[in-house]
């Protein structure tokens, strides 16, 4: 608990002192996905760090484990923005029974690829109205221009992240229920980033020329909401990616 006390107060002494951020000059690029039925499904933003960005310098303080919600008075909305750092933890049992776990939903996995870990995310309760409010009083009674507060961790499933081999090429699998994500990129001017159409439905893909993304949402047959599918590999191509996609089936 120390530890963490010590990390929201330095959070909030390299935030205070921030300028109100200037516009970021075509450092973020904002993509929504849209489903098969042409309704929004996920909203990524790609963008690189902004050191003048109060969130910005918070979020790179975030721990693998953390998730802490922000409110930076001055903003019009007056909103308090909850951002969580997933920690993967090893999943000890089978893979039928991770996918039991992760039931309403019934995930799509890549046939034919040999499984050679789980790991796990759970998630954090959303803060409460009484909770939001407490922030933004005190935020008018100290003067404090940035309020952090720590999210409680819960035991609710938010993910999994499935290490694979196929064809003696190793891949990660990410599957996500929530489909709002960031990406952060070095230099957002370099690295390549083209919309793709995988499995039918809106997809994003993304490389460095050495580390490779491949992301789209889908409905999910069992639970009607959408789940959030990313692959990830090193120098691997954009066809090969496509190809790993075109293998995730359910079960």
């Amino acid at each position: 608990m120390r530890n963490r006390d010590e990390l929201i107060r330095s959070i909030l002494d390299k935030a205070a002192a921030i300028e109100p951020p200037p516009e970021l000059k075509g450092k973020v690029m904002q993509l929504v996905l849209r489903g098969g039925s042409g309704n929004p499904v996920s909203a990524i933003r790609v963008d690189s760090w902004d050191e003048s960005d109060p969130m910005d310098r918070i979020l790179q303080q975030l721990k693998p484990g953390m998730g802490i919600a922000v409110y930076i008075a001055g903003t019009a909305d007056r909103t308090v923005s909850q951002q969580t750092c997933y920690k993967p933890v090893e999943w000890t049992g089978s893979l039928n029974g991770l996918l039991e776990a992760a039931a309403p939903y019934d995930p799509r996995l890549p046939a034919g690829a040999e499984l050679i870990r789980a790991s796990v995310m759970y998630g954090f309760d959303n803060l409460t109205n009484d909770e939001i409010a407490e922030m933004i009083e005190r935020s008018e009674h100290t003067g404090q221009r940035v309020v952090v507060r720590d999210l409680v961790p819960n035991d609710r499933l938010v993910g999994a992240q499935l290490d694979y081999t196929y064809g003696g090429t190793s891949f990660e699998y990410h599957i996500l229920t929530t489909t709002k994500s960031r990406i952060h990129v070095p230099d957002i001017q370099s690295h390549r980033i083209e919309r793709v159409a995988v499995n039918g439905q809106e997809g994003l893909y993304l490389s460095d020329g050495y580390q490779n993304q491949m992301i789209w949402v889908e409905e999910d047959s069992a639970s009607g909401y959408p789940l959030q599918y990313e692959i990830r590999a090193r120098q691997a191509e954009k066809k090969w990616l496509l190809a790993i996609a075109g293998l995730c089936t359910i079960r």
